[in-house]
């Protein structure tokens, strides 16, 4: 099945508005593991173009951690790619553990498909930048925080078959205070204790 640029448009709208149908009708097209890997990739590869593009519009000063997330545009591709392949293997295997019955392909392309929402907000605010009007780049910054997770929490529902959105996102909430430590430990073990002295 191909899909042209005016159906995916449609079928954007009609996920924002039905997040679960809409998602259900992604998963339908049943493309192979390879095939939503390779989705999933390709919207890593655009985010990190877009936040290089938007470090240096907007860089900031004096701050470790956006320094090493955006010190190079293949280490933010990996690191980008990296983080959706870790969401979509958490989104998989926490989800078969609590019960759910979704297949890894079908995670893979869910996480794809709610990047592909990020990007459209990534790329408003970054147009919002480049056009001169600051308040409309923070209103999609916050829409951003919003869809997130709201999409994220009925995506995981949607292919688990979960029944309780609100389960799902305490689980994402705890699943996501375990990371930050994690990733946080990471991130002085690399950069070292020193560099978040003064942050």
């Amino acid at each position: 099945m191909t899909l042209r640029f005016q159906d995916i448009l449609v079928l954007m709208r009609f996920t924002l508005m039905n997040p679960r149908r809409g998602l259900r009708a992604v998963l339908d097209m049943d493309l192979p593991l390879g095939a939503s890997v390779a989705a999933l990739l390709l919207t890593a590869v655009i985010s990190a173009l877009l936040t290089q593009g938007s470090a240096a519009l907007l860089p900031v000063e004096g701050n470790p951690i956006f320094d090493f997330l955006t010190g190079s545009p293949l280490r933010t591709a990996l690191i980008q790619g990296a983080g959706m392949l870790l969401t979509a293997g958490l989104v998989h295997f926490l989800g078969r553990a609590w019960g759910g019955n979704g297949r890894l392909e079908e995670a893979v392309l869910a996480v794809a498909w709610l990047q592909l929402f990020m990007l459209v907000l990534q790329l408003a605010e970054m147009a919002a930048t480049l056009i001169g009007l600051p308040q409309l780049s923070v209103l999609a910054a916050l829409v951003s925080v919003a869809v997130f997770p709201w999409l994220l929490t009925m995506f995981v529902t949607e292919v688990h078959g979960f029944r309780s959105p609100v389960k799902v996102f305490l689980g994402i909430l705890l699943c996501t205070a375990g990371l930050s430590f994690l990733l946080s430990f990471l991130l002085v073990a690399l950069l070292g204790p020193e560099t978040f002295a003064n942050v």
